[in-house]
């Protein structure tokens, strides 16, 4: 049996006894970077579209403590895909941001280029929860891990009574990452992230104030007001929209 074969069985194996539900979206408090990992299957390419599309990048692991922090949240506990690529050149790898390629965390005898190789794959064999890394053809299909470092610039901030009805409450955070207005709530005990709510594109409004309010729609979580300010002519408009699914409720431009 190929290489190929063996990884694809051992592979096979692991995806019966691992649940197939993507991560929430975690914080690493060492870089105030945010994490996903997919479990739907992709192709390398795929994964690394689907991650910038969602304004993220297909994940670069660049230290021992950054892949320490993966494996204790379990982000690296399956066969993902990393984003990194010898492609350019066979041999020499890089991060698909540009970052040095000062870390690496093969697994024995990797990379061996076996049937022209050349994307990263994390979590090999026996070793996935190590997260040891692999060369792999770009035609395989298996998961992926998403990372954003964009910073929200937070604008204010609040401890809001339960957004999400878990029975805790929540920091919310409104503020913007250069592309959106966005609430962000994030669970007081766990600090996961449990919505991350998109309003109007911040090149075009800027955002004024932030309000919780009660559930408008019957499905159980509060909604998010915001003030925004148009800035090609200055109007206020307020949005109001779910805290779940960030569904636009209601969009009321205020009289000037």
């Amino acid at each position: 049996m190929n290489k190929t074969s063996v990884i694809l069985a051992i592979s096979s194996i692991f995806s019966i006894n691992l649940a197939q539900a993507d991560s929430a979206k975690l914080i690493n408090p060492s870089n105030n970077h945010v994490y996903k990992r997919f479990d739907s299957t992709k192709t390398w390419t795929k994964a690394k579209a689907s991650c910038t599309n969602q304004s993220g990048y297909l994940a670069t692991v660049t230290s021992q403590t950054e892949n320490d922090w993966l494996i204790g949240k379990s982000l690296v506990d399956r066969s993902l895909w990393l984003g990194a690529t010898d492609n350019a050149k066979e041999g020499q790898w890089q991060w698909i941001t540009g970052e040095a390629w000062d870390y690496t965390n093969w697994y024995t005898g990797q990379p061996n280029n076996y049937g022209n190789e050349d994307y990263l794959q994390a979590g090999v064999g026996g070793d996935f929860y190590n997260g040891l890394w692999n060369d792999w053809t770009n035609s395989n299909v298996i998961g992926y891990l998403c990372e954003w470092d964009k910073p929200l610039k937070t604008h204010t901030g609040m401890i809001a009574d339960d957004t999400n009805n878990d029975g805790l409450s929540e920091f919310v955070l409104f503020g913007n990452n250069g592309l959106m207005n966005k609430v962000v709530s994030i669970d007081r005990e766990s600090k996961v992230i449990v919505s991350e709510v998109d309003f109007s594109a911040y090149p075009t409004y800027s955002g004024v104030s932030l309000s919780v309010v009660d559930d408008m729609n019957g499905n159980g979580k509060a909604e998010l007001a915001l003030l925004l300010t148009k800035k090609s002519d200055g109007s206020s408009v307020i949005e109001t929209r779910d805290s779940g699914t960030g569904e636009l409720l209601e969009s009321y431009t205020v009289p000037r």
